[in-house]
């Protein structure tokens, strides 16, 4: 290795500080746009999922109106046919 080469490299390790510094920044900016965007994606599924919850809610909703609706249908009815089966053996 030369004197001059040397020399010249003695300046080299201030400007990899600097570069290195500036990757650690890089890096750290990264890092937080990466835990915004978790988060952010963390936000947009728990939106979804209670979405999804509301949707299946009203779904179970209109179930049970349903079957409340036909089991008072088949109360009616089987009180109808007590009805008339009292008159026919009257």
């Amino acid at each position: 290795m030369t004197l001059l080469k040397i020399l010249v490299e003695m300046n080299t390790p201030d400007k990899n500080i600097v570069g290195i510094y500036l990757l650690h920044l890089a890096a750290m900016e990264m890092e937080a746009e990466a835990e915004i965007t978790s988060g952010a994606q963390v936000l947009k599924s728990e939106r979804e999922r209670q979405a999804q919850i509301q949707i299946d809610e009203k779904k179970i909703t209109v179930i049970l109106a349903s079957q409340a609706k036909m089991m008072a249908r088949v109360n009616r009815a089987q009180g109808e046919i007590h009805n008339l089966q009292a008159i026919i053996f009257l």
